[in-house]
């Protein structure tokens, strides 16, 4: 085991003052018997092997060198402390050493295998890694915390069970089922210890494992790191630790290596002569190496993603509150636009001058047409008083009946042709709208052209004449799909507005949850346990999938039962393209968290795609309506032509043979593996 930490080196004391307090042998000042167990060390194996390592950003002019022909080795059974100041490279040496980087030039061994090599077990169970952060859920208890990490590196439930109270005893930690959010920041870093020890590796990495550690605390801890490595009769462990040296504290009993940015590191001989003497007494005669290469089978790769969404689902659990409001938004969501889009404007406010008073009173008769819900009559004695009033915001419109409306208009009727101009004048009714409002504009223009139908009816047949004459001499005849009635936008609206909630709230679902893991080293931490890019996102979207199936399953409740929206064409089309379209929002999101580090960033992308989307998709407004230039552009958006299918589906009752069904299946399936693509290589390069 090579347990790796990194130590700050306090810069307000001679190297000597630190040697004498703190019991470490620097590896630039060896007496002569330490050199000459250094010869006996040089014969073991070696657990870590670091030769000309180089390590650089960037291009060109550009290029920033971070390692620079680093050479480093480590034998089996040591413990070897990496010094050195913030920013020099330790950590990136530290990546390298976990597979997480790939030096750009020279190579890393870890008990002989370079990370990544197949059965190398590296990244993997071959390695126990603690972060310099926490990396350990908050929401977890100390027991789950240790059972996810044990699955990760498939123990068995009996043996798991026996490290968990083991380590439970050894590093002093509260009862199994204290969630981690409750304790003290020393007690999360020794669950943080645990996780990486509830193996037994044979290599142990610690990155800073005291930083922010009171000095009581770091001195117990970094006690509980020397008893580990001294006291038990385990395969002994290679401890490899990285410390800063900018505090100052007192060190665990390992050799220190300072190390500047630009340097190289050249080690060549090991730790010190007391730890080998110790680690001898411990050894079986046997000299060779203890570890074996063993590649992962699919049963197993099979349980690590298990592991996960074990993790995953527990998490939900834990959150109730959370997880019922995820179910329930996509529904308020279809209950708001289903209550507050596609319904006709009523109650508007209209202004009526009505001189119309004596003979038949046909203006009156008009009035008592107009529909009572739709619009609110209020009386004034002039046109400039009405419109006084539209100014003012009150009133939607003035319409003014003339003195002589019924006798004109009886005039109209009678004579046909031979009246004249001021009769026709004076049988019109005139209006005079606020047009700021289409859709209360075409809402009123259309209650009053209905009104004026019925009461020119009635004129009609009081007159002795054909009530079909006020009719339009333009007739619609049976429709080939839909009814014979006032189509409302909501009709319209409703395929667009589920496809589009179905796609954003699964995006939601996933846009997140890899930034805030990757921003508390959870990510970072589960790579180096051997978790693979693909297994993750496998995981997470089966752990979504059960989410996004509840959400849609509210929202088709909500729309086609609740509100009785028309479906007329094969409804197991409308809940397959749903499906789709939410699995194509997941794959989105998981691209949303591969590119963005921090949250305000993810959602601005989030926003940044949604609304362009929603714009160009077809839901607002008809395709029609935007310029051939932008319309080819819309067409390749996930949700145009899938908007269009259902549609077809629902208003049309088309099956999935027809062109303008499945071509929305197929752009849908067309975006959700792009997407996923896009994330896995963005995930498997983006460090």
């Amino acid at each position: 085991v090579l347990i790796a930490c990194k130590f700050k080196m306090p810069f307000d004391k001679p190297i000597s003052d630190i040697n004498e307090n703190s019991s470490v042998t620097l590896c630039s000042y060896r007496t002569a018997s330490d050199q000459r167990a250094d010869k006996a060390l040089s014969q073991q194996r070696l657990a870590v092997e670091i030769r000309r390592v180089r390590l650089s950003y960037g291009r060109g002019k550009k290029t920033k060198t971070i390692l620079s022909g680093i050479d480093l080795t480590v034998p089996e059974g040591a413990i070897y402390g990496l010094l050195g100041p913030s920013g020099c490279g330790k950590t990136t040496l530290l990546r390298c050493v976990v597979g997480r980087l790939k030096p750009s030039s020279g190579y890393v061994k870890i008990f002989g295998f370079r990370p990544g090599d197949p059965g190398s077990q590296i990244p993997g169970p071959g390695i126990g890694y603690m972060p310099q952060e926490i990396a350990v859920y908050e929401d977890f208890s100390i027991e789950e915390t240790l059972i996810y990490f044990g699955r990760l590196y498939r123990l068995k439930k009996t043996y798991l069970r026996e490290r968990i109270e083991f380590l439970l005893a050894f590093l002093d930690l509260p009862h199994k089922n204290r969630l981690v959010q409750n304790l003290s920041g020393g007690q999360k870093r020794r669950v943080s210890l645990a996780a990486a020890l509830v193996h037994n590796p044979p290599l142990l990495i610690l990155d800073e494992p005291t930083v922010g550690v009171d000095p009581l605390l770091r001195q117990r801890q970094v006690f509980s790191i020397e008893v580990f490595c001294f006291l038990f009769k385990f395969q002994l462990p290679s401890v490899f630790s990285i410390y800063s040296a900018n505090n100052n504290y007192t060190l665990p009993q390992v050799p220190q290596l300072q190390v500047s940015s630009m340097s190289t590191i050249n080690s060549n001989d090991g730790p010190n002569v007391i730890a080998q003497r110790q680690f001898s007494t411990m050894h079986d005669e046997d000299p060779d190496s203890k570890y074996v290469g063993k590649k992962v089978t699919f049963g197993q790769y099979i349980s690590t993603i298990m592991a996960l969404f074990w993790k995953n689902a527990t998490r939900l659990r834990r959150n109730i509150p959370v997880l019922l409001f995820q179910f329930a938004l996509p529904a308020i969501q279809v209950i708001l636009f289903c209550i507050c889009i596609g319904a006709d404007p009523f109650n508007i406010p209209l202004a009526v001058v009505n001189h119309d008073t004596l003979g038949l009173q046909l203006g009156q008769s008009f009035l008592n047409k107009l529909d009572p819900y739709i619009v609110d009559k209020h009386n004034f004695d002039t046109v400039e008083e009405g419109k006084e009033a539209v100014r003012n915001g009150s009133m939607w419109g003035v319409l003014y009946i003339p003195e002589a409306f019924s006798l004109s208009l009886a005039k109209r009727i009678l004579r046909g042709e031979g009246v004249d101009n001021d009769t026709i004048s004076n049988s019109t009714i005139k209006v005079y709208p606020d047009l700021t409002n289409q859709q209360i504009s075409y809402t009123m223009e259309r209650a009053f052209k209905d009104a004026f139908q019925a009461f020119a009816r009635e004129a009609l047949i009081q007159y002795g004449r054909n009530p079909a004459l006020a009719e339009f001499p333009l007739a619609l005849g049976e429709p080939v799909y839909g009814e014979i009635k006032h189509q409302g936008y909501l009709e319209y609206m409703a395929p667009g507005v589920v496809v589009s909630i179905s796609y954003i709230m699964a995006t939601g679902l996933t846009a997140l949850a890899f930034i805030l893991e990757r921003r508390d080293g959870l990510f970072e931490r589960s790579l180096v346990a051997g978790v693979d890019t693909l297994q993750i996102l496998i995981a997470h979207s089966l752990t979504q999938l059960i989410v996004m199936v509840v959400q849609i399953t509210f929202v088709l409740l909500f729309t086609f039962v609740v509100f009785d929206i028309p479906s007329r064409g094969p409804f197991y089309l409308v809940i397959l393209l749903l499906l789709l379209q939410g699995c194509t929002g997941m794959a989105f999101g998981l691209v949303v968290s591969a590119c963005c580090h921090q949250e305000n960033t993810a959602v601005m992308m989030i926003l940044g795609t949604f609304y362009p989307n929603l714009i160009l998709s077809g839901i607002i407004w008809p395709l029609e309506a935007m310029p051939y230039w932008i319309r080819w552009f819309s067409y390749i958006q996930p949700q145009t032509l899938p908007t269009e299918s259902l549609r077809h589906v629902l208003s049309r009752g088309w099956n999935f043979d027809e062109p303008g069904v499945f071509i929305g299946f197929f752009v849908t399936i067309g975006w959700m593996a792009f997407f996923l693509v896009a994330a896995a290589i963005i995930f498997k390069y983006n460090k």
